[in-house]
Formats: C-alpha cells, structure tokens, sequence
C-alpha cells in the first residue's frame, strides 16, 4: 500500500483508512462515516478479503449510501460472486483489477506444492526470459 500511496502522482488520496482484524459491524460502519466526512472524495480503493468487502459493503447500505462511492478493488472479489452475494445492488459499478497471468516460455523451473509453516507455496527458481 506504501509504495501506491508513494506513486501516486497527481492523485489526492483524502484518506488511508485500515480495517482492524476481526473487525465487527461498528468497524465498518465507522469507516463509512469517515469516508462520507471528505466530501467530495468518492472513488475508494479497496484491497481487501471476501469478509471485510461484505462488511463494507454492507455497512454502505445501512448508511444510505449505495451508488455512493465507486469502488475499485482487488481481484479477491471481483473474480467470484461469493463477496458481493446478496449485495450486489452496492456493488454496482465497481471496477476490480487481476493481475496479467500468462506461461513464461523458456527455462522456468517450478518447485510446487511444497509445504511450508502449513501454507501450499510454489517456488520459481532459475527463469530465464527468452530474448532476455
């Protein structure tokens, strides 16, 4: 996030709020009050998990404030329906971004499926780009 806010030339960013760990409804309806105090501040970038989307999202709606901001987010919930079920209406409009995905042709070695610390991690080593 540090190095967005840091790159950001030419955009005023009003606000850089933070969702706590298992965060409750007052949490995010909180935070729907603090971002409505910047008035004319209405596009809100937004990375965060499946839960907390629905919280915001659900806490725009109890404000009264659907259609309110444009949100623009990660593909964590824009890649699947289970985030934004049932609250689709608040979700209208948003913009979501994935990341370019593509097979490197060449001398890419993989190493899948190695556990670590109990997390599933695929490690590349020694990839070379071709015409590199």
């Amino acid at each position: 996030f540090d190095l967005f806010v840091s790159s950001a030339g030419g955009i005023c960013i009003a606000q850089s709020l933070k969702i706590p760990n298992e965060a409750k409804q007052e949490h995010f309806d909180k935070i729907i009050r603090q971002l409505l105090e910047t008035r004319h501040a209405r596009a809100i970038i937004i990375f965060v998990n499946d839960e907390n989307i629905r919280g915001i999202l659900n806490a725009t709606k109890r404000a009264d404030q659907v259609g309110h901001f444009l949100w623009i987010g990660s593909d964590s919930w824009g890649a699947k329906n289970s985030p934004i079920q049932g609250l689709e209406d608040a979700a209208v409009g948003a913009v979501t971004i994935m990341q370019k995905r593509a097979t490197i042709e060449g001398e890419t070695k993989y190493y899948q499926a190695e556990w670590m610390g109990g997390r599933n991690i695929a490690l590349i080593i020694g990839t070379e780009l071709p015409g590199v």
